[in-house]
Parts: structure tokens; C-alpha cells; sequence
């Protein structure tokens, strides 16, 4: 007969529906909701779906272009504020301003002590 309990991986890797996983967001989202911090939030998503980009979004979306349109308007947006640029098939960061974001968000994350995903 096969032992049917879940057991944690010795290596730590849980895979998709991670009880840490669900368990971290769970108390960010407490934390969120206990700072009061809902109601301006859920403004600010009603102004960005309101703009003309969402509108913009929704219309490309479902004219069949979905993911791939997205992926491209968002990489437009990347190489015309200078922050990546197109080398073949590849996107790698801009020299100074590509990496200097990127460095700036690792510091962010490791000063925040913030898990980082995939």
C-alpha cells in the first residue's frame, strides 16, 4: 500500500501550490488589507483600466493577438525608455540604465528581504 501523505521535498522545492507560497501571500494580503490600503489601490486599478492603454490592451487582445501583442507593446515600452534593447532574437539589458534597474531592484529586494519567484 503507498503512503498517500504529502511530504516536503528534502531540497526544499514544493512545485506549484506551494503551502509557503500560499501561506507568504496570504499574510502580505492581511498586511495589505490591516494597512488600509484597499480602497486606494482599487482606485488606482479603476484609473488604469479606465486609460486608453487598457483600452488599447483589451481591443488587441481580442482581436486575437493576446499574449504575443502584450509582450511586444510591453517590450516597446522596455527599449524606448532605454532600459533593454533587441540583439537577434534575443532582449538583453542596455549597458548603463538596463543593468543599473536591475541592480536597483535586486538591492530593493535583498534591503526588503522580499522572496523572489521563478
Amino acid at each position: 500500500m503507498q503512503d498517500t501523505a504529502k511530504k516536503t521535498p528534502k531540497d526544499g522545492i514544493e512545485g506549484e501550490g506551494s503551502y509557503s507560497g500560499t501561506r507568504d501571500y496570504n499574510e502580505r494580503t492581511a498586511k495589505f488589507i490591516d494597512k488600509g490600503k484597499v480602497d486606494k489601490a482599487a482606485r488606482e486599478a479603476r484609473r488604469a483600466m479606465d486609460s486608453d492603454e487598457a483600452a488599447e490592451l483589451t481591443r488587441h487582445y481580442r482581436r486575437g493577438e493576446g499574449l504575443d501583442w502584450i509582450m511586444r507593446h510591453r517590450i516597446a515600452g522596455l527599449e524606448a525608455a532605454r532600459l533593454v534593447r533587441q540583439v537577434g532574437p534575443r532582449l538583453v539589458l542596455t549597458a548603463r540604465l538596463g543593468w543599473a534597474v536591475a541592480w536597483i531592484y535586486r538591492l530593493t529586494i535583498a534591503v526588503l528581504g522580499l522572496k523572489t519567484t521563478g
